[in-house]
């Protein structure tokens, strides 16, 4: 998850606030913005002019499988700051531009507007703290969680079966040849560093399946199986991490955890070819369960980026 953020910013200003953001591996993106344009009167028709530069902007730098939330504005005058005659004024401006914002929404689509609703403001004091956010992260999950493209709803539980995995050609051609030329010690050394595991690994999909190109630390029975979690991570469009395999239906029991390399936790980030095919994963596992929550996901996904870009590299 990625935060980009500018709490004084006007919507005319978010554009520039994506410069130099790689959103082609994002499976949502949250737009939060209107308080500041309510309280300022922005121009109802510049509103929605910059809304719609806004989402398109976005439409075209994430996937097509991507979905782009707009959250309300939430009521300006349950903001305790703003709870003044000057809150009433931007308040009633805030739903003039709602309605702007929907209709925006409406016409692009993978636009969705959420508004809000009584359950989800909340007084907490003279400004939002983290009860308020927290309200809001519920809110969002549940409206999100039934547009996201989840592997298991794809196939209809969260039981992993066997894939049958063949090669994009970006493998087949040119790459392939060229694997044991290329050193991917030093980044899967940093994973292993980084995140404390035993072991780091990158697997790629090749014509006969999944093999571990590289790793660092011991991998025991064949992490890259067709039934395993790398094999998880190339079928769905995300990260999967697994605090614990034994108390996680999908993979307790399997050989890779009752036996070496004994996987407890897992983490593990798809890499991708040019044309946003999967073709391989970077993951990090360990003999010891952990939190999930603990587990930094932009840092495994810059880190795989780095192996990304160093087989676009070999192929150029």
């Amino acid at each position: 998850m990625s935060l980009v953020a500018d709490p004084f910013g006007l919507l005319d200003e978010l554009p520039n606030l994506l410069i130099g953001q790689d959103l082609s591996r994002i499976n949502a993106v949250v737009v939060f913005v209107g308080v500041n344009d309510a309280v300022n009167l922005t121009a109802e028709k510049a509103w929605e002019r910059n809304m719609g530069l806004l989402l398109r902007a976005l439409e075209r730098e994430t996937s097509n499988e991507t979905s782009v939330y707009v959250m309300d504005i939430q009521p300006i005058r349950s903001i305790p700051v703003f709870d003044s005659l000057l809150g009433s004024i931007a308040n009633a401006h805030a739903r003039r531009l709602t309605a702007r914002t929907e209709r925006v929404c409406r016409s692009i689509l993978r636009a969705v507007y959420l508004p809000l609703t009584e359950n989800t403001i909340l007084v907490s004091g003279r400004y939002r703290n983290s009860s308020d956010y927290r309200l809001w992260g519920e809110f969002l999950a549940c409206e999100m969680a039934a547009r996201l493209d989840l592997a298991h709803d794809r196939h209809g539980s969260n039981m992993v079966s066997p894939v049958q995995i063949t090669a994009p050609p970006e493998v087949e051609a040119g790459v392939e040849s060229h694997l044991r030329e290329t050193r991917f010690d030093p980044v899967l050394a940093l994973a292993q560093q980084s995140f404390g595991t035993e072991s780091a690994a990158f697997v790629l999909r090749d014509h006969s399946g999944l093999r571990v190109v590289a790793s660092a630390g011991p991998t025991g029975v064949n992490p890259a199986r067709s039934d395993s979690m790398s094999a998880t991570v190339v079928i769905q469009p995300g990260a999967l991490v697994v605090g614990d395999t034994e108390t996680d239906e999908r993979f307790r029991g399997k050989p890779y955890v009752t036996g070496p390399p004994f996987m407890r936790f897992f983490a593990g980030f798809p890499i991708e070819s040019p044309s946003g095919e999967r073709i391989g994963i970077l993951c990090v596992f360990d003999p010891k369960p952990r939190s999930r929550a603990d587990t930094d996901i932009v840092l495994l996904r810059q880190l795989a980026l780095m192996i990304q870009h160093e087989l676009q590299a070999i192929r150029s």
